[in-house]
Protein backbone atom coordinates (compact mmCIF):
# COMPACT_ATOMS: atom_id res chain seq x y z
CA UNK A 1 0.00 0.00 0.00
CA UNK A 2 1.16 3.53 -0.74
CA UNK A 3 1.31 6.21 1.95
CA UNK A 4 1.87 9.88 1.14
CA UNK A 5 3.47 12.46 3.44
CA UNK A 6 3.07 16.09 2.38
CA UNK A 7 5.64 18.64 3.53
CA UNK A 8 4.39 22.21 3.27
CA UNK A 9 6.59 25.30 3.54
CA UNK A 10 5.51 27.33 6.57
CA UNK A 11 5.67 30.47 4.44
CA UNK A 12 2.44 29.49 2.68
CA UNK A 13 -0.76 31.25 3.69
CA UNK A 14 -2.82 29.88 6.55
CA UNK A 15 -5.63 29.30 4.06
CA UNK A 16 -3.40 27.16 1.84
CA UNK A 17 -2.20 25.08 4.77
CA UNK A 18 -5.77 24.54 6.02
CA UNK A 19 -6.85 23.47 2.55
CA UNK A 20 -3.95 21.02 2.32
CA UNK A 21 -4.79 19.49 5.69
CA UNK A 22 -8.47 19.18 4.74
CA UNK A 23 -7.58 17.48 1.48
CA UNK A 24 -5.25 15.08 3.28
CA UNK A 25 -7.98 14.27 5.80
CA UNK A 26 -10.19 13.09 2.94
CA UNK A 27 -7.78 10.27 2.12
CA UNK A 28 -6.79 7.55 4.59
CA UNK A 29 -3.26 7.16 3.22
CA UNK A 30 -2.32 10.85 2.98
CA UNK A 31 -1.16 13.14 5.78
CA UNK A 32 0.69 16.40 6.33
CA UNK A 33 4.07 16.16 8.04
CA UNK A 34 3.97 16.68 11.80
CA UNK A 35 6.88 19.15 11.55
CA UNK A 36 7.02 21.82 8.87
CA UNK A 37 10.04 23.86 7.82
CA UNK A 38 10.63 27.44 6.77
CA UNK A 39 12.33 26.32 3.58
CA UNK A 40 15.35 28.25 2.34
CA UNK A 41 16.53 27.43 -1.17
CA UNK A 42 19.64 25.19 -1.01
CA UNK A 43 19.49 25.32 2.78
CA UNK A 44 19.35 22.72 5.52
CA UNK A 45 15.58 23.13 5.82
CA UNK A 46 15.02 21.32 2.50
CA UNK A 47 16.76 18.23 3.81
CA UNK A 48 15.08 18.46 7.21
CA UNK A 49 11.65 18.59 5.57
CA UNK A 50 12.33 15.16 4.06
CA UNK A 51 13.67 13.77 7.32
CA UNK A 52 10.58 14.92 9.22
CA UNK A 53 8.40 13.03 6.74
CA UNK A 54 10.67 10.00 7.05
CA UNK A 55 10.16 9.99 10.81
CA UNK A 56 6.39 10.22 10.39
CA UNK A 57 6.39 7.43 7.81
CA UNK A 58 8.31 5.09 10.11
CA UNK A 59 5.59 5.61 12.73
CA UNK A 60 2.83 4.88 10.21
CA UNK A 61 1.05 1.51 10.60
CA UNK A 62 1.68 0.58 6.96
CA UNK A 63 4.92 -1.42 6.71
CA UNK A 64 6.20 0.13 3.48
CA UNK A 65 9.46 -0.97 1.87
CA UNK A 66 10.60 2.10 -0.07
CA UNK A 67 10.29 5.86 0.19
CA UNK A 68 10.40 7.99 -2.96
CA UNK A 69 10.72 11.70 -2.27
CA UNK A 70 9.79 14.20 -4.94
CA UNK A 71 9.12 17.94 -5.33
CA UNK A 72 5.57 19.18 -5.39
CA UNK A 73 5.61 19.97 -9.11
CA UNK A 74 7.01 16.65 -10.29
CA UNK A 75 4.73 14.12 -11.91
CA UNK A 76 5.15 10.35 -12.32
CA UNK A 77 6.30 9.08 -15.71
CA UNK A 78 5.35 5.49 -14.84
CA UNK A 79 2.19 3.88 -13.52
CA UNK A 80 2.04 2.71 -9.94
CA UNK A 81 2.31 -0.90 -11.13
CA UNK A 82 5.43 -0.10 -13.15
CA UNK A 83 6.98 1.69 -10.17
CA UNK A 84 6.32 -1.34 -7.96
CA UNK A 85 7.97 -3.63 -10.51
CA UNK A 86 11.04 -1.38 -10.69
CA UNK A 87 11.35 -1.25 -6.90
CA UNK A 88 11.16 -5.04 -6.74
CA UNK A 89 14.00 -5.24 -9.27
CA UNK A 90 16.08 -2.96 -7.04
CA UNK A 91 15.96 -5.90 -4.64
CA UNK A 92 16.58 -4.02 -1.41
CA UNK A 93 19.05 -1.48 -2.79
CA UNK A 94 18.68 2.29 -2.87
CA UNK A 95 18.32 4.26 -6.09
CA UNK A 96 20.46 7.34 -5.48
CA UNK A 97 22.44 9.38 -7.98
CA UNK A 98 26.20 9.39 -7.34
CA UNK A 99 28.65 11.96 -8.73
CA UNK A 100 32.35 12.07 -7.87
CA UNK A 101 35.37 14.15 -8.93
CA UNK A 102 35.18 17.88 -9.61
CA UNK A 103 31.56 17.51 -10.71
CA UNK A 104 30.73 17.32 -7.01
CA UNK A 105 30.88 21.14 -6.87
CA UNK A 106 33.45 21.19 -4.03
CA UNK A 107 32.95 24.93 -3.56
CA UNK A 108 29.66 24.01 -1.92
CA UNK A 109 31.27 22.31 1.06
CA UNK A 110 34.96 23.20 1.33
CA UNK A 111 34.09 26.54 2.89
CA UNK A 112 31.23 27.38 5.21
CA UNK A 113 28.06 29.15 4.07
CA UNK A 114 25.99 31.65 6.07
CA UNK A 115 22.30 32.47 6.00
CA UNK A 116 21.66 36.14 5.23
CA UNK A 117 18.25 37.83 5.28
CA UNK A 118 17.30 40.63 2.90
CA UNK A 119 16.63 43.73 5.01
CA UNK A 120 13.65 44.74 2.87
CA UNK A 121 11.89 41.51 1.94
CA UNK A 122 13.14 39.30 4.74
CA UNK A 123 13.97 36.59 2.21
CA UNK A 124 16.85 34.39 3.34
CA UNK A 125 19.61 33.12 1.08
CA UNK A 126 22.94 31.37 1.48
CA UNK A 127 26.19 33.25 0.91
CA UNK A 128 29.69 31.76 0.93
CA UNK A 129 32.33 32.69 3.48
CA UNK A 130 36.11 32.38 3.38
CA UNK A 131 36.09 30.09 6.43
CA UNK A 132 37.38 26.62 5.60
CA UNK A 133 35.00 23.83 6.54
CA UNK A 134 36.42 20.86 8.41
CA UNK A 135 36.56 17.48 6.59
CA UNK A 136 33.40 15.37 6.72
CA UNK A 137 33.13 12.97 9.67
CA UNK A 138 34.10 9.32 9.69
CA UNK A 139 36.54 9.50 6.78
CA UNK A 140 33.61 9.96 4.43
CA UNK A 141 34.31 11.04 0.87
CA UNK A 142 31.68 13.46 -0.42
CA UNK A 143 29.49 12.08 -3.20
CA UNK A 144 27.15 14.53 -4.90
CA UNK A 145 23.63 13.34 -5.57
CA UNK A 146 20.18 14.51 -6.47
CA UNK A 147 17.91 15.68 -3.69
CA UNK A 148 15.54 12.92 -4.79
CA UNK A 149 15.77 9.15 -4.82
CA UNK A 150 14.26 5.85 -3.78
CA UNK A 151 15.31 4.78 -0.29
CA UNK A 152 14.79 1.43 1.41
CA UNK A 153 13.16 1.28 4.80
CA UNK A 154 16.47 0.14 6.26
CA UNK A 155 18.23 3.16 4.77
CA UNK A 156 15.60 5.50 6.21
CA UNK A 157 16.05 3.95 9.65
CA UNK A 158 19.82 4.30 9.25
CA UNK A 159 19.77 8.01 8.41
CA UNK A 160 17.52 8.70 11.40
CA UNK A 161 19.25 6.50 13.98
CA UNK A 162 22.91 5.96 13.06
CA UNK A 163 25.61 8.12 14.68
CA UNK A 164 27.62 8.52 11.47
CA UNK A 165 24.49 9.74 9.69
CA UNK A 166 23.80 12.15 12.55
CA UNK A 167 27.38 13.44 12.45
CA UNK A 168 27.16 14.02 8.69
CA UNK A 169 23.83 15.79 9.15
CA UNK A 170 25.38 18.13 11.71
CA UNK A 171 28.39 18.74 9.42
CA UNK A 172 26.00 19.57 6.57
CA UNK A 173 24.40 22.52 8.37
CA UNK A 174 26.88 25.01 6.90
CA UNK A 175 27.21 23.64 3.36
CA UNK A 176 25.33 24.66 0.24
CA UNK A 177 22.49 22.34 -0.75
CA UNK A 178 23.07 19.54 1.78
CA UNK A 179 20.20 17.58 0.23
CA UNK A 180 22.49 17.08 -2.78
CA UNK A 181 25.27 15.65 -0.60
CA UNK A 182 23.69 13.73 2.25
CA UNK A 183 22.03 10.78 0.51
CA UNK A 184 24.84 10.06 -1.93
CA UNK A 185 27.61 10.30 0.65
CA UNK A 186 25.93 7.80 2.96
CA UNK A 187 24.96 5.47 0.13
CA UNK A 188 28.29 5.13 -1.70
CA UNK A 189 31.02 5.27 0.96
CA UNK A 190 32.77 2.13 2.11
CA UNK A 191 32.99 3.78 5.54
CA UNK A 192 29.20 4.01 5.67
CA UNK A 193 27.29 0.83 6.62
CA UNK A 194 24.05 2.17 5.15
CA UNK A 195 21.57 -0.59 4.21
CA UNK A 196 21.00 -0.87 0.47
CA UNK A 197 24.18 1.06 -0.30
CA UNK A 198 26.46 0.65 -3.31
CA UNK A 199 30.22 0.47 -2.78
CA UNK A 200 31.33 0.35 -6.41
CA UNK A 201 31.96 3.26 -8.78
CA UNK A 202 28.87 5.51 -8.54
CA UNK A 203 28.97 6.41 -12.24
CA UNK A 204 28.51 2.74 -13.14
CA UNK A 205 25.18 2.56 -11.38
CA UNK A 206 22.12 3.70 -13.30
CA UNK A 207 19.82 6.18 -11.57
CA UNK A 208 16.13 5.81 -12.36
CA UNK A 209 14.01 7.62 -9.80
CA UNK A 210 13.84 11.13 -11.20
CA UNK A 211 14.23 12.71 -14.63
CA UNK A 212 14.91 16.38 -15.21
CA UNK A 213 15.77 18.56 -18.20
CA UNK A 214 17.77 21.71 -17.49
CA UNK A 215 17.74 24.79 -19.76
CA UNK A 216 21.46 24.53 -20.54
CA UNK A 217 21.02 21.02 -21.94
CA UNK A 218 19.21 22.50 -24.97
CA UNK A 219 16.74 19.62 -25.21
CA UNK A 220 13.17 20.01 -26.51
CA UNK A 221 10.90 21.21 -23.75
CA UNK A 222 7.60 23.10 -23.70
CA UNK A 223 7.94 24.75 -20.31
CA UNK A 224 10.51 25.17 -17.55
CA UNK A 225 9.55 25.69 -13.90
CA UNK A 226 12.23 27.00 -11.54
CA UNK A 227 14.68 26.56 -14.45
CA UNK A 228 14.00 22.84 -14.66
CA UNK A 229 11.62 20.60 -16.56
CA UNK A 230 10.67 17.68 -14.31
Amino acid sequence: HNVYCLSVDVKVSAEFLRATRRLANCLPNVFVSSRLENVVYAGMSRLMADLHCFQDLLRHPVTWRYVINSPGQQFPLRTNLEIVKILKLLNGTNDILGVTGESRNPERYRTKWNYVANETSGDVRLVPTSVTHEPPPGDLDIVKCSAYGAFTRGFVEFVLENKLAADLLNWSKVVYSPDEIYWGTLNYNVASPAPGGFKGVPAKRKWLTSYSIWPWEHLPCQKFVHQVKK
